[in-house]
Order: structure tokens, then C-alpha cells, then sequence
């Protein structure tokens, strides 16, 4: 990305993206993941512990990836309407 446009993603990740969030929507399904996550740990093993924080650092990677690309693709098209 050029450094126009890595300013303009590290706006948009931490500042835009809450302006386009039903807060409620967003309140309740994070409160959701939260008791779910917090229901499987504990019946999980030190081992699959383990395994279920290697495996939410790649699903959080995997994420920062598509939403920098979802950005690029948004950025273009807003280039090729003006």
C-alpha cells in the first residue's frame, strides 16, 4: 500500500469501522463469543488450551488480512466512481 493509503486503513481499522456499527448488534454477538469462549475453555485441557490460542492468533491474523484487502477493494472502487 502506498502511505496515503496505509494512513487512510489505520484510520478506517480504528476509528470509521465503530461509525458503521449497529453498537447493539455488535455488543451482543461480542457478549456471545465471550460466554461461548469462556464455556469452552474451561472444559478444555492445558494442551487444547494451548492449541485454542494458536488457533485464535491465526483466525485473528487471517481477519487482519481480509479486512486490509476488503479496504484495498473499497479504496479502488471509490477511485474508479470519482
Amino acid at each position: 500500500m502506498t502511505q496515503l493509503m496505509e494512513l487512510l486503513y489505520k484510520y478506517t481499522r480504528e476509528y470509521g469501522i465503530y461509525k458503521q456499527l449497529n453498537h447493539q448488534e455488535h455488543a451482543d454477538a461480542e457478549a456471545m463469543e465471550e460466554r461461548n469462549l469462556n464455556s469452552l475453555k474451561e472444559s478444555l485441557s492445558v494442551r487444547q488450551l494451548a492449541v485454542l490460542e494458536r488457533f485464535q492468533d491465526a483466525a485473528g491474523e487471517r481477519q487482519s488480512i481480509e479486512l486490509e484487502a476488503m479496504f484495498r477493494a473499497a479504496f479502488a472502487l471509490a477511485r474508479e466512481l470519482s
